[in-house]
């Protein structure tokens, strides 16, 4: 049987932050199994499993492993075990499994995505000092819920011709207006009780990334939106495709700064601002290329020497990758990491500095060395495919898509009114 798409970009990734978490010391694990931090229904979630989930989410997101920081993102780490239990009861009640030949294969996937050995990806993880059992179980947990999705709800999801058409001329008519490259982490308010909660929890998110925490390594973590598979993404937005509050504080931003937390109906939003510009019509920027990168990063406090041996390294790699599969090998022999950029993308979808870096190379050819950020990144384009318009199949697919994440998330919030939760941490 076929996974769920979504379950599987959620679990890539989760994988690709895994294969560079930094080893950390782990405490007595019989005495944490058996302190309990939650109980959800009839089930537990011991504080082992709190930790073990926390070491990821520190690995992740780059942020300081210490009491300070545990203080501030525990509420929200335990939340999200809530929701995976929740998930995994909810299958459990309509009879939906995951078998282990699903399980292995879904690790067999991630191992290929992220360019490790076959058969590695639990080695990996453990030597960095996560037990696997916490990738198991989100894994698990994502696939059994793509299930439920599937069974419950996408078959009763209907998007009719009128729709599809109003969206693409929607969409057409905002070609030439300004738009906003955004990104978003959503915390769902489910009762007025848990106001103050999930406030406060959105605030301390906020605090996090100000403080140098990866946007959408926090996204994939911590977001309750379809857009968390994807770091968070909302790929370009223009005035009047969001709620009004929403628009407004987007509006407000400069790219790269990120709002406060804004109510909406539904919850509470963090958004990310990457770029604004005005887009025309057909035209480069409707391309979709294909991507490999070498991306390699500097250690923390670097030297003049440090930057200097770097891009050294990066201008052999451009000087030996003749094609796309050299460009792979490489990464792996240069110890590059993980870097934000899918195999295949749309020019639109991408920074003006990454378009115009790729818009002048030929297919097959590595870029010069691009400084960014906290390292240095070589590309080379795969292929390139023109755009010629809007599809309407794949204009239906979207809305669909955001119905099904509509419906699938009033499912999460009648799952926690009827649970017994008791948080005891």
């Amino acid at each position: 049987m076929p996974l769920p798409s979504k379950a599987f970009r959620l679990i890539f990734a989760f994988a690709a932050l895994m294969a560079v978490a930094a080893t950390a010391p782990t405490p007595g694990r019989a005495q944490e199994v058996g302190h309990i931090a939650a109980v959800v229904n009839d089930e537990v979630i011991s504080v082992y499993d709190l930790n073990a989930r926390t070491r990821v989410i520190m690995s992740s997101t780059r942020l300081p492993d210490n009491a300070e920081t545990r203080r501030r993102l525990v509420p929200q780490i335990l939340r999200s075990l809530i929701d995976e239990k929740l998930q995994l009861q909810e299958a459990k009640r309509l009879n939906i499994g995951v078998t282990n030949e699903e399980l292995a294969e879904a690790f067999r996937t991630i191992e290929k995505q992220n360019n490790m050995p076959a058969g590695k990806l639990k080695e990996i993880v453990e030597s960095a000092g996560i037990p696997f059992s916490t990738i198991e179980s989100q894994t698990r947990s994502a696939l059994a819920w793509g299930k439920v999705v599937r069974r419950q709800i996408r078959n009763l999801v209907q998007v009719g011709p009128e729709e599809v058409q109003d969206e693409i001329a929607r969409l057409e008519a905002a070609r030439n207006r300004p738009q906003s490259l955004a990104s978003e982490i959503f915390l769902s308010v489910d009762s007025i009780n848990q106001e103050d909660e999930v406030r406060n929890a959105a605030v301390r998110l906020a605090e996090q990334v100000r403080g140098g925490a990866a946007f959408e390594a926090m996204a994939r973590q911590f977001s309750q939106s379809a857009s968390a598979a994807n770091g968070g993404d909302l790929g370009w937005v223009v005035p009047g495709t969001l709620p009004e509050e929403l628009d407004s504080a987007l509006a407000r931003l400069q790219p790269g700064q990120i709002t406060d937390p804004v109510r909406s109906v539904a919850g509470y939003h963090i958004l990310l601002l990457r770029d604004r510009q005005v887009r025309s019509g057909p035209g480069t920027d409707d391309t979709t290329v294909g991507l490999q990168y070498v991306f390699i990063r500097l250690p923390q406090s670097p030297t003049a020497e440090d930057k200097e041996n770097l891009t050294s390294i990066a201008k052999l790699v451009r000087e030996n990758a003749q094609d796309c599969a050299d460009m792979v090998k490489l990464r792996n022999e240069v110890g590059g990491t993980q870097f934000p950029l899918p195999e295949k993308a749309k020019m639109k979808d991408m920074s003006e500095n990454l378009r115009t870096v790729i818009a002048g190379l030929e297919v097959g050819k590595a870029s010069e060395p691009i400084q960014i950020g906290n390292g240095v990144l070589v590309l080379m384009v795969c292929s390139k495919e023109k755009d010629e318009g809007l599809n309407p199949e794949d204009v239906e697919a979207q809305l669909s898509e955001e119905k099904i994440e509509i419906q699938a998330r009033r499912y999460m919030r009648d799952l926690r009114r009827a649970a017994f939760i008791d948080i005891r941490v």
